[in-house]
């Protein structure tokens, strides 16, 4: 067996982490100043408008096309690779998202962060399920098996598995070192793997309750990641020493070694090819082909001057779901003609999320009146982006009691200025109908919008109280980057007599666009210049 780096000379984008598409011939990139995708067969690089927070962890969702995304401010992002946007966005863990993951089933999400927490949603729309605190410390890892338990690993030398309803079933504590850096499992879901600091990777059998195997030939190397091949059959580790090593399962021997050169932390095998991506740190995307596996790796990678022929759907039979990852190939690269007659197949067979995605495309084409049915049907079946989209469609019609009730079922949806709850509280607002103005902003603070935070702010501030009692409703919204909650920060600060605060916050809402906040900035520093 031999190990080939195939793009030596033409290294591929920069990413922390990285992941397959369903249909492996795009990643996923978890990088800054946003998530990205790389389409490999044509080299496109897509990269979604820059975000203020450091993405670090990626994976791709159900829904064709669509990115989950973790940041370093505990949020975790939907994103749309073919809009290069993200189109939802939630704050639901205490610190930076170190791992995130999909369910093999595509129902739930999982991630975890740096303050040991471990957060469960849905993918349709990141309800959440259950939030814990998964380990004491830095929790580093989450796993799904097929069966659709999630196993963590952190920083407190243990490794979990829970329920979807955050329900701990099982626990091993048998790592010399109390930092476990990955956990996996193999694709048929008999072993639990993790690798530590202590230089070994443990693989657990499942059901009879021991150790199949420990790799333990790793000298003075730790162990920062690994991954099992889609076959089941192999191994791949990188340590410390920054070598990715090839282990056969059934006997434990070493099949090839290969010293890659860069300071990587990260690997992920390839869903059909003997094919691994490498990423971390500040590094270039590599790709390391595995030879003398069952087959060679067949992805195309022309150098980034040939320009290759777009990817051209299969004539034969397909099912809805291989359709969708039809689309899903289209809508990475941007053909969306070619992507909606997919999507309209798999819509028709049932598939809601095709629906959905079929709607937006549909819009995106200018097609209005498919993309109102599309959604219809999607909004009907319970899928809260279609009901926000005919909400949409309702508001810009000027029709606003129809807007308002698709804004009332999918009110968290979407963040900023145009979310369901900015949206609802604007109706109300033009109605002249301050009381359910008034309860749409409760609500919506309740749901941590920030743009409800904001207006409660101001609603304090005109009705009398003080800024000590403004403020933390402020901060909550400056902590979302918006604007206007970054502006008050830095009024408020300034009337409680904190004006080196004040300057700050001002700064930080320049730097998001507030309108007015130079002129402010200007004021104060003049007023403060002389004491």
């Amino acid at each position: 067996m031999e190990l080939q780096l195939m793009n030596p000379d033409e290294p591929g984008p920069q990413a922390t982490q990285v992941a397959w598409s369903q249909n492996g011939r795009t990643l996923g990139l978890a990088c800054s100043p946003g998530p990205s995708t790389w389409e490999l067969g044509t080299q496109r690089i897509s990269s979604v408008t820059a975000h203020p927070d450091f993405v670090g962890a990626v994976d791709w969702l159900p829904q064709a096309g669509e990115l989950v995304a973790g940041t370093s401010a505990g949020e975790i992002l939907r994103v749309s690779a073919y809009r290069q946007r993200v189109t939802q966005k939630v704050n639901v863990l205490p610190g930076e998202v170190m791992s995130v993951a999909v369910s093999p089933d595509g129902g739930h999400v999982a991630a975890c962060c740096n303050a040991g927490s471990l957060w469960l949603g849905r993918t349709t729309d990141f309800t959440t399920d259950t939030t814990i605190t998964a380990h004491r410390g830095v929790a580093r890892a989450v796993a799904w098996s097929p069966s659709g338990h999630v196993a963590t690993c952190g920083s407190d030398g243990a490794v979990r598995v829970w329920t979807t309803s955050g329900e701990a079933v099982g626990e091993l504590t048998d790592h010399q070192s109390p930092v476990i850096s990955s956990v996996a499992y193999s694709p048929d879901g008999q072993l639990l793997g993790s690798c530590s600091n202590d230089r070994t990777v443990r693989l657990w059998h499942v059901a009879e309750q021991r150790y199949e195997r420990i790799f333990d030939r790793f000298d003075r190397w730790w162990i920062w990641d690994f991954v099992f091949a889609p076959d089941g059959t192999l191994l791949a580790t990188l340590g410390q020493d920054q070598a990715v090593a090839i282990w056969r399962l059934e006997d434990g021997a070493l099949l090839a070694r290969k010293q890659v050169g860069i300071i990587a932390s990260h690997l992920t095998w390839h869903p059909h090819e003997p094919l691994i991506a490498i990423s971390g740190p500040g590094m270039d995307v590599q790709l390391l082909q595995v030879h003398g596996a069952s087959t060679d790796a067949t992805l195309p990678l022309p150098p980034r001057s040939v320009a290759a022929s777009p990817p051209q759907a299969d004539p034969g039979p397909q099912s809805p779901r291989e359709h969708l990852h039809q689309a899903d190939l289209f809508i990475v690269t941007n053909q969306l003609e070619a992507a909606l007659p997919h999507l309209e197949i798999a819509a028709e067979a049932g598939l809601v999320s095709a629906m959905s995605l079929a709607g937006s495309v549909a819009e995106d084409l200018g097609q209005t009146d498919l993309a109102k049915q599309w959604h219809t049907r999607a909004a009907a079946a319970g899928h809260p982006t279609s009901m926000f989209a005919l909400g949409r469609f309702a508001f810009v019609d000027g029709d606003l009691d129809e807007a308002e009730q698709w804004f009332a079922k999918a009110p968290a949806k979407t963040s900023g200025e145009h979310s369901g709850y900015a949206l609802l509280i604007q109706i109300a607002e033009q109605r002249g109908d301050p009381g359910t103005a008034r309860d749409w902003i409760a609500r919506g603070v309740a749901d941590d919008d920030p743009v409800a935070l904001v207006k409660h702010a101001l609603q304090l501030s005109e009705n009398g109280s003080s800024p000590e009692q403004a403020l933390p409703f402020a901060k909550r919204a400056a902590d979302k980057k918006h604007p206007a909650g970054l502006f008050l920060m830095g009024m408020y600060c300034e009337q409680l007599g904190r004006v080196a605060e004040a300057v700050d916050w001002l700064k930080k809402a320049i730097g998001a666009g507030h309108p007015t906040a130079q002129a402010q900035l200007d004021r104060i520093e003049g007023l403060y210049s002389g004491g």
